[in-house]
């Protein structure tokens, strides 16, 4: 089985960048797992923190590298003192991770520019999370510093999107096809989001997660009257006609 690593950078007593009332551990956190849920069953999946606790950077890089994972990634929110500051970028440590890089950065570039994001470019960093014994990135998910940008950051709906193009760049590249994942149902879990009970589709919401066809939010709702946008109801697509293959 192909095992990856999502490492959500900070978390704990390190909130890493706090700027417009936001906390860039919780985005980090948001986008992984964002991530995880649409790659399904499809990889195994190492997280160097699972909650909000605090991990050491040396040891993420020691996960990392004890793991001899097929591919790593660090997320990451950009920040400066100035609000002017804005964009999309990503790192590898001197020549490795280099194919790695030129795919993930190109796809998650192509859904920014949607949104009319610059491209800050692809860069070489000495970042100590970066482990050569594995093809490795650290990517930085806009300017949590820049009015606009933070304002884009904030949103569940653009995080959730992020993860999808994040998802399904992973899985290209690692040769997987893509969409929803095989589900028995001897592994559905009950479904339990605090904002449907009640609502005339509750029935219709409840079989489409337990089916792996949709998801809730990481704090536990559904907004069911939210509007669905063009991402998702892509991402939801590409899980039927997985299926009907």
């Amino acid at each position: 089985m192909i095992l990856i690593v999502l490492d959500a950078g900070h978390g704990g007593t390190d909130p890493g960048a706090v700027r417009h009332g936001l906390q860039e551990k919780d985005i980090n956190r948001k986008v992984v797992d964002y991530v995880k849920e649409y790659l399904g069953k499809k990889v195994t999946i190492l997280e160097t923190r699972k909650g909000d606790e605090t991990v050491a950077v040396i040891n993420r890089r020691n996960i990392i590298a004890k793991s001899k994972a097929d591919l790593a990634i660090s997320f990451h929110c950009n920040s400066v003192k100035s609000d002017l500051a804005h964009g999309f970028e990503t790192f590898r440590r001197f020549n490795h991770g280099r194919e790695l890089q030129n795919f993930i950065h190109d796809r998650v570039y192509r859904f920014l520019q949607s949104h009319l994001i610059t491209d800050r470019k692809k860069k070489v960093g000495d970042f100590i999370v970066l482990n050569t014994l594995v093809p490795s990135i650290l990517v930085e998910n806009l300017f949590i510093s820049n009015r606009k940008e933070s304002q884009l950051l904030g949103r569940d709906s653009f995080l959730q999107e992020l993860g999808l193009v994040y998802a399904n760049g992973i899985l290209e590249f690692l040769k997987i096809p893509s969409g929803g994942a095989n589900i028995n149902p001897a592994d559905y879990k009950e479904v339990n989001m605090k904002d449907i009970q009640g609502h005339w589709a509750e029935e219709e919401i409840k079989r489409v997660i337990a089916e792996g066809l949709m998801t809730g939010f990481s704090d536990g709702t559904f907004k069911p009257d939210e509007a669905l946008t063009r991402g998702q109801l892509a991402a939801v697509l590409c899980k039927l006609l997985d299926r009907s293959k």
